[in-house]
């Protein structure tokens, strides 16, 4: 799952993420957000943040295994999980990667989420910055997976038979904020505009401070597909501490490349 660098770029130049920092990518493929994170901070800084990236995918996380070892900073390290479905993790510890990035067990928190599921590793996973571009592909219709994300239970009007992936990554990214934490996520256009969507709008601007979108060209990723996406930026924040605030939008009309995917010298 391939994201452009001009991508990646912005999103880290954007987010600033700082040497003291905690980043993770729940996606994180063969690592390009965290690479582009640390390379950015070192030139930046003098020093790089502490990163941690999840995949599933087998080839993606030996590729990025690789790229890490030969650069040589032991502020990286990969590890491979389902992001969207944390039962395994339900009777057994987490990897040991996990550890520098698990918070204070919140028993509270835990026994309110017990009934869903005690995918406890999940709930005390937290970082400084999330970078990601999650997989679209593919609907979700088990309910003991759905049911264990807040933005589904807490609409009740919905019958949530089937859901896109998508839409539980935006969930589990959220969750992974510590208080005063950014994201960059790159979604479906839908997400932004569909009135299915609606919920999660909602449920993510409750939780978030919207800080903008930046809304990409349909050549961007081409040739590997044509999708119409968007870059969500937020930072976890309670709506009622929050006064009116700016929202900054962008349209991306030069992507850098033609209809058929080849690069061009005019990209924004």
């Amino acid at each position: 799952y391939f994201t452009p660098r001009s991508v990646i770029k912005m999103c880290v130049q954007i987010l600033n993420p700082k040497p003291n920092e905690k980043l993770i990518d729940p996606a994180s493929g063969s690592g390009g957000f965290l690479f582009e994170a640390i390379r950015y901070s070192e030139q930046l800084y003098g020093h790089s943040p502490q990163c941690l990236g999840i995949d599933f995918g087998t080839r993606a996380l030996k590729v990025s295994s690789l790229l890490a070892t030969a650069i040589g900073n032991d502020r990286i390290q990969f590890s491979r999980a389902n992001s969207i479905d944390g039962r395994e993790f339900s009777h057994q510890e987490p990897p040991p990667e996990w550890n520098p990035f698990l918070g204070k067990i919140d028993t509270t928190s835990l026994n309110q989420k017990a009934k869903y599921h005690p995918w406890c590793a999940w709930h005390n996973l937290r970082c400084d910055v999330l970078l990601t571009n999650p997989p679209f592909a593919g609907d979700l219709s088990d309910p003991e997976i759905i049911e264990a994300y807040e933005s589904q239970r807490l609409d009740s009007s919905r019958k949530k038979c089937v859901i896109g992936r998508e839409h539980l990554f935006l969930d589990r990214a959220i969750s992974l904020l510590k208080p005063g934490g950014r994201l960059a996520i790159v979604l479906p256009q839908g997400i932004l505009a569909n009135a299915s969507a609606a919920y999660l709008r909602r449920w993510a601007m409750h939780n978030c401070r919207v800080l903008g979108v930046v809304g990409l060209h349909p050549y961007t990723f081409l040739p590997h597909t044509g999708v119409k996406t968007s870059v969500l930026f937020l930072m976890k924040e309670d709506q009622e501490t929050r006064s009116p605030y700016p929202i900054f939008f962008a349209l991306s009309q030069k992507p850098g490349k033609d209809s058929s995917g080849r690069s061009q010298p005019d990209g924004d």
